[in-house]
C-alpha cells in the first residue's frame, strides 16, 4: 500500500522491515529514525514478525527473505501460521554430506528452482549455501524483461542461462540465528530482508500460561534443579540457562530451550481442532434430528 505522506506507521514499518535482523538494536534504531525525522514514536504500533513476513511475501518489489531462527523452527512456523501453503511451496534441504555437494545434486536443485520460478511457487532453502553462487542474479533481483516476460540468469560453473520468472515468485532462506552473522558473508546477507522468527515470538496469552505450567512441572521433575538453584543464582544468567537445560536433558530426552513453547503450541492447536470437530459433529447431529 503506497502512502503520499511520511507518517509514524510508515516509518515504523520501513525500519522494522529493513532492520528486523537485529532485534536487539531495534529500540535504538527506531529512536534514531523518529528523532531525526521529527515524528513522535509514542502510540505507533509495532508489527509482529508474522505480519512483517507476510508483507514481504506478498510484495513483488521486496527483497527476498531470510529468516533467522533456532533449530529450523521458522520452517514449521511458516506452515503452522498459514503464511505459506504446502501446495504452493517447494522446500529444498541441503547439508554438508559429500553427496549433497556434488555437481549433479546442485544441478538437480537448480532445475527444481527453475521450475518453481516459472510457475510462481515459493522456494524455501534450508542449509543450501552451495546454491547461492548459482543464484547470484536471482537473489540480487537482477531481472531482464523482454516481451512482457521477466527473466533472470541462473549460473552453474562457467555456464549460465536466462530463465523465465513469475512476478510472484519468492525465495525464503532459513538459517540459524546463532551463526548467520559470523558464517555468512555480509554481501550475501545484504541481499535479503531479514527477520528473526522463533517460537517465543508467536506465543499468545494462553500459550504463555501453558508454558509456565509446563515449566513448573519440569522443574519439579528434575531432581537436581532444587539442589543447583542456590549455586546457579550466583552465576551469570546465560550460565544459569545452559546449566538448567543440561540438567533437564538427563530427565527429558532431547530437551531444548524451545521444547515447551513448541509443545504448548501443538497441544493448544490440537485442542482447538478437536473442539471445532465436536462443534461440527454437534451441528450435524442437530440437523439430522430435525
Amino acid at each position: 500500500q503506497q502512502r503520499s505522506v511520511m507518517d509514524g506507521p510508515l516509518v515504523m514499518n520501513a525500519v522494522q522491515r529493513n532492520f528486523g535482523g537485529r532485534p536487539q538494536e531495534m529500540d535504538r534504531v527506531l529512536e534514531t529514525f523518529f528523532n531525526k525525522i521529527g515524528i513522535l514514536q509514542q502510540g505507533v504500533r509495532r508489527h509482529n514478525v508474522v505480519e512483517l513476513v507476510q508483507e514481504n511475501l506478498e510484495s513483488t518489489e521486496a527483497r527476498h527473505l531470510m529468516l533467522l531462527t533456532r533449530n529450523n523452527a521458522a520452517l514449521g512456523l511458516l506452515f503452522d501460521e498459514s503464511i505459506l501453503s504446502y501446495a504452493r511451496t517447494e522446500v529444498i534441504f541441503g547439508s554438508d554430506f559429500p553427496n549433497d555437494q556434488t555437481d549433479l545434486q546442485v544441478m538437480l536443485n537448480l532445475q527444481r528452482i527453475k521450475l518453481c520460478m516459472s510457475e510462481g511457487i515459493t522456494v524455501v532453502l534450508v542449509h543450501c549455501e552451495s546454491l547461492f553462487e548459482s543464484l547470484y542474479d536471482l537473489l540480487n533481483q537482477h531481472y531482464t524483461e523482454y516481451g512482457g516476460q521477466r527473466y533472470v540468469r541462473l549460473a552453474f560453473g562457467t555456464n549460465s542461462r536466462l530463465c523465465p520468472i513469475a512476478p510472484e515468485f519468492r525465495v525464503v532462506v532459513i538459517v540459524e540465528k546463532s551463526d548467520a552473522y559470523s558464517r555468512l558473508a555480509p554481501p550475501l546477507l545484504n541481499r535479503f530482508e531479514k527477520q528473526v522468527m522463533e517460537r517465543r515470538h508467536l506465543l499468545q496469552h494462553d500459550h504463555l500460561q501453558l508454558v509456565a505450567r509446563l515449566q513448573r512441572f519440569v522443574d519439579l521433575f528434575d531432581s537436581s534443579n532444587a539442589a543447583a538453584s542456590n549455586v546457579a543464582e550466583q552465576q551469570e544468567e546465560q550460565q544459569q540457562q545452559h546449566a538448567t537445560v543440561r540438567s533437564l536433558r538427563t530427565a527429558f530426552c532431547g530437551y531444548h530451550a524451545d521444547m515447551l513453547s513448541s509443545l504448548a503450541q501443538s497441544v493448544l492447536a490440537d485442542a482447538r481442532k478437536a473442539f471445532r470437530r465436536q462443534q461440527q459433529q454437534h451441528e450435524s447431529d442437530s440437523e439430522s434430528d430435525d
